[in-house]
C-alpha cells in the first residue's frame, strides 16, 4: 500500500508538471503571436473581407491588426477646401510660403526615429494635443502632409480620426521633402489614377467599398507602405492611407484604417465589395507602391 501510495503521488506530480509546462508554452506562444507586429495593446486595423492567416469562411470578415498610441486630448479641427490655401496667418504675422513644385505637395517627416512627435491643435496652445509614436504603428517613419507654413510652424494633415484632422508641428521637429505625384480614386467608375504633373503614370480599375461600408470621400495621403505576400488577400503591398472607415469604428478591437492594397482575387476588379479599402491587381499595386513616395496626396471623389 505504501509503495502504491508513493507511486500515485509521483504520477499526480508528473501530471501536474506536464499541465504547468503546457500552460507556460501556451502563454508564451500567445505573447509571441500578439507581438508579431508590435506589442502595443491598442490596435489599428486595415479593413477588408478576408485575412489569409485567419480562418474565415465565405462572407466572414477579418483584419490586419497593428497597434497605435494615437489618443487626441481634444476634438481636432476638420480640414476643408479653404484650409488648403497657403498664407493664412494665425496671429497677424506674415505667412511664408515654402518652395513647392508645380502641382506638388510638401511632406513633413519626424526627425525622431524612436520616440514620440508632439502635435499642437494650435500654435498658440501651451501644450501639445497629440503625441504620435515613432516609428508608426506600421513600423515606418512618421510622415505628414503639409498644408501651410507660418513662422516656426507647419500646419499638417494628421492620420487620426476624424478624417481630415489637422494640427501644427514645430519646424525643427521635422524635415521637409516634396512630391509631385497625386493619386485620385473615383468611386463612380472604380478607377485609380496616378499623375506626376501632367503625366499619367498609372490608370487602372480596382475594387472599392460596398454600400454598407463605403470608401470615404475626402483628401488624404499615403502614411505607410508595407510589402506583403502577393498570394494572400492583401496582395503584394499594403499602402496605408490617413483615412479611416466612416461606417466601421472598431473591428475586432482595431480602429479601421483604409488602405490601397493588392489582392489574390483579381476577378473582382470593378466591383464594390470591400469594407472600404481599395484593392488593385498585384501588378498595379506594385507599380504604385514602388513609384509613389510616402506622403503623396490621395483624393477620393465620387
Amino acid at each position: 500500500m505504501g509503495q502504491m501510495g508513493r507511486s500515485s503521488k509521483r504520477n499526480v506530480l508528473a501530471a501536474t508538471a506536464v499541465f504547468a509546462a503546457t500552460v507556460v508554452v501556451a502563454v508564451v506562444g500567445s505573447l509571441l503571436w500578439s507581438t508579431f507586429l508590435r506589442d502595443d495593446p491598442v490596435p489599428l486595423a486595415v479593413i477588408d473581407e478576408e485575412l489569409l492567416p485567419i480562418a474565415t469562411g465565405e462572407g466572414q470578415e477579418a483584419i490586419l491588426t497593428v497597434p497605435t498610441t494615437v489618443a487626441p486630448i481634444v476634438a481636432p479641427q476638420l480640414v476643408d477646401d479653404d484650409e488648403l490655401a497657403l498664407g493664412q496667418p494665425v496671429d497677424g504675422s506674415s505667412a511664408t510660403r515654402v518652395p513647392v513644385p508645380p502641382d506638388g505637395a510638401l511632406v513633413a517627416t519626424a526627425r525622431l526615429r524612436v520616440g514620440e512627435v508632439d502635435i499642437w491643435a494650435s500654435p498658440l496652445d501651451d501644450a501639445p494635443t497629440w503625441s504620435l509614436s515613432v516609428p508608426t504603428e506600421f513600423g515606418g517613419d512618421r510622415h505628414f502632409l503639409v498644408l501651410e507654413e507660418i513662422d516656426d510652424w507647419f500646419k499638417i494633415q494628421l492620420p487620426v480620426r476624424p478624417n481630415g484632422s489637422i494640427g501644427w508641428v514645430p519646424k525643427d521637429a521635422v524635415t521637409i521633402s516634396t512630391t509631385d505625384y497625386r493619386v485620385q480614386i473615383d468611386l463612380s467608375d472604380r478607377s485609380l489614377r496616378v499623375t506626376r504633373g501632367d503625366e499619367v503614370v498609372l490608370e487602372t480599375v480596382g475594387v472599392i467599398g460596398r454600400e454598407t461600408a463605403p470608401t470615404p470621400l475626402g483628401r488624404y495621403y499615403i502614411r505607410d507602405v508595407l510589402p506583403w505576400d502577393p498570394d494572400t488577400v492583401y496582395g503584394a503591398y499594403v499602402v496605408a492611407l490617413s483615412a479611416y472607415s466612416e461606417a466601421i469604428d472598431v473591428i475586432n478591437g482595431g480602429d479601421a484604417v483604409v488602405a490601397i492594397h493588392g489582392t489574390n482575387r483579381p476577378e473582382l476588379m470593378g466591383q464594390a465589395v470591400s469594407l472600404g479599402c481599395i484593392r488593385l491587381r498585384n501588378e498595379d499595386v506594385i507599380a504604385l507602391a514602388e513609384t509613389v513616395p510616402i506622403g503623396t496626396p490621395v483624393e477620393v471623389v465620387a
